[in-house]
């Protein structure tokens, strides 16, 4: 292992023996060297331990671990971290070799920033059938988008560890979502920096997390989101969960007056008035209006009048 490594990537890894390989061997040729990779296997049951301890390499740092779940194991990784900066993979993405690089320079040139995130493709089973929404750079537009949705992918970011330490990393109470939780406690601790580059492959295949956790992913989002914007935003609890419950009703739908009423309060916040924020809000409004006029003239109105 480096001496004092600057950066702590922490792999969580559990049951990955035909995968895991390919991973480490991303985070390995790394065009910046000062790093320590922290691989925890969750109490792995297939060949994953042989797979790691293969690898011959001493900035590797495993730990063979019981089963305790995802949260537990990314919170003892982050425990072990020693490096300024914690960097995430997860054990069946890939990293470009220059990601590192890019998210340290972003960070070292920011000292308010308190993560980085990047951009990222996909490969794997029904690759094809995702739909890739607009990279968002803008750390405003993150925090609006985080009433409704997690906006970032969590195997991309990297954050300061005394920012994740401050927050007290990962929670227990959200099995899944882990991320997305995380993500609205470090927003206040000041912005994100966002990437515009695909320095991450994401591996899609019917084995992940997300995957298998679809329910009670859908469940904790809500409470996830509808927290965020009463604590971000100062929403009431009501209005915090008819906004959530509008904003992802097909646009046809949705309520207009909700929807301004929403815009409105966000406004009321100067901080929010940045182009990117104002043009996605204005869009959003645009979309659901042409919707509705959509509606009113298509061929099953037409018929019934």
């Amino acid at each position: 292992m480096h001496k004092d490594p600057f950066v702590s990537v922490v792999m969580n890894v559990w049951n990955r023996a035909t995968i895991v390989g390919d991973s480490i061997e991303s985070i390995l040729g790394q065009t910046y060297k000062n790093i320590e990779l922290i691989i925890v296997d969750d109490g792995s049951t297939d060949n994953t331990k042989s797979v790691v301890e293969a690898f011959r390499d001493s900035r590797i740092r495993f730990f063979p671990r019981p089963h305790l779940g995802l949260v537990a194991s990314a919170n003892f990784g982050i425990a072990q971290a020693q490096g300024k900066y914690i960097a995430r993979l997860d054990s069946d993405d890939l990293s470009s070799s220059d990601r590192i690089q890019e998210q340290v320079a972003a960070l070292e040139n920011d000292s308010s920033a308190v993560m980085c995130y990047t951009d990222f493709s996909v490969f794997g089973e029904n690759a094809h059938d995702l739909k890739h929404g607009r990279f968002v750079r803008n750390s405003m537009l993150i925090a609006l988008k985080m009433c409704f949705v997690c906006p970032l992918y969590h195997t991309t970011v990297m954050y300061r560890r005394d920012a994740i330490n401050r927050v007290g990393g990962y929670l227990p109470a959200t099995p899944v979502a882990e991320d997305y939780n995380l993500y609205t406690r470090l927003i206040s601790e000041g912005p994100f920096i966002g990437l515009p580059k695909k320095l991450v492959s994401v591996r899609l295949h019917g084995t992940s997390a997300t995957q298998q956790n679809l329910a009670t992913m859908k469940q904790l989002t809500q409470e996830i989101a509808v927290n965020h914007a009463k604590s971000f935003f100062h929403f009431s609890e009501t209005q915090a969960r008819n906004n959530y419950a509008n904003f992802n009703s097909p646009f046809n739908r949705r309520n207009l007056g909700l929807w301004v009423g929403f815009c409105f309060k966000i406004l009321s916040f100067r901080k929010c008035w940045q182009l990117e924020l104002l043009a996605w809000m204005a869009s959003q409004s645009l979309r659901i209006l042409f919707s509705k006029i959509a509606a009113i003239f298509s061929p099953k109105n037409s018929n019934a009048g």
